[in-house]
């Protein structure tokens, strides 16, 4: 008995390679995340840009981190890129390219893309200095306009289905409030409504995690130029608020914390009230 391998192809028939089932598959699965990089970087550098103006100063990078202002420090962050990069054979400038292109980094840049589309009107959004997300592990500060408050946010990706890093994220984070919330060392908060460059300590810590599903959704949404919200946006934006309430709720109850963390995550609430009125009003 023979077998049809390629159904109604007959010998000496031309083989089309893009009607393949690997190749439709291919096309149909759209355009890879690395490839919304640039238009991300264009977001993140009007972001900055919109922000330096706003308070008349340099605050942020074109990449939207926090400046890292001391010159040891610019040199610890470089000292740092540079062995990582070795290690994977390549030079320094490929190394942050290829991790600004992995689903982690660009998760990082869409989260804080969506954050600031939404909040920007009583919230400011940053990603933290090189140096501290090096150092200290933050990835993101949102700082109240009104009030000054300061709170740090990580992210994940994961590639299993379902998964969106959670579990092991809240893990990580726990121990970080354990040991009395997050240090940054180029920080900022607003006091009496001007804005102020400051260390801070006894910060809270949350996560922001998706999976590469949820990512695959967003990228296109955030990278767009509309003003208004898709729904992958809402979507993702309602489930983060909703992981944010969830655990500072647990947080809040734990006596052990450092009592000066307990009171940041007590002056937070109003914050978090704010930020649940913009979920209600998606």
């Amino acid at each position: 008995m023979s077998i049809e391998y390629l159904p109604g192809l007959k010998p000496g028939d031309k083989i089309d390679l893009d009607q393949l089932p690997s190749r439709r598959f291919e096309k149909e699965r759209g355009p890879r995340p690395e490839s919304y990089r640039p238009e991300l970087r264009e977001r993140l550098r009007y972001m900055a840009a919109r922000l330096n103006d706003e308070y008349d100063r340099s605050l942020c990078s074109h990449s939207g981190h926090i400046e890292t202002g001391d010159r040891a420090d610019q040199e610890a962050v470089s000292v740092r890129e540079e062995a990582w990069a070795a290690e994977q054979g390549k030079d320094r400038e490929e190394w942050r390219a290829d991790r600004e292109k992995s689903p982690s980094g660009l998760a990082e840049m869409a989260l804080t893309v969506l954050f600031d589309k939404i909040l920007r009107d009583d919230f400011i959004v940053v990603r933290a200095s090189e140096y501290d997300d090096y150092e200290n592990g933050a990835d993101q500060l949102i700082i109240d306009k009104e009030t000054g408050a300061v709170i740090c946010g990580l992210d994940d990706v994961l590639g299993h289905v379902g998964d969106d890093g959670g579990e092991k994220k809240a893990e990580k984070i726990a121990r970080k409030m354990k040991s009395g919330g997050a240090t940054i060392k180029y920080g900022a908060t607003v006091e009496h409504g001007r804005l102020v460059s400051k260390s801070l300590r006894h910060i809270p810590m949350f996560y922001f995690s998706l999976s590469k599903e949820e990512l695959g959704g967003l990228l296109p949404a955030v990278s767009g130029d509309s003003a208004d919200l898709a729904r992958t946006e809402k979507e993702v934006f309602s489930k983060l608020v909703d992981s944010l309430v969830e655990q500072s709720e647990k947080f809040s109850r734990d006596e052990s914390l450092h009592p000066k963390l307990r009171e940041k995550l007590k002056s937070f609430y109003p914050s978090l009230s704010k930020i649940l009125d913009y979920k209600q009003n998606l």
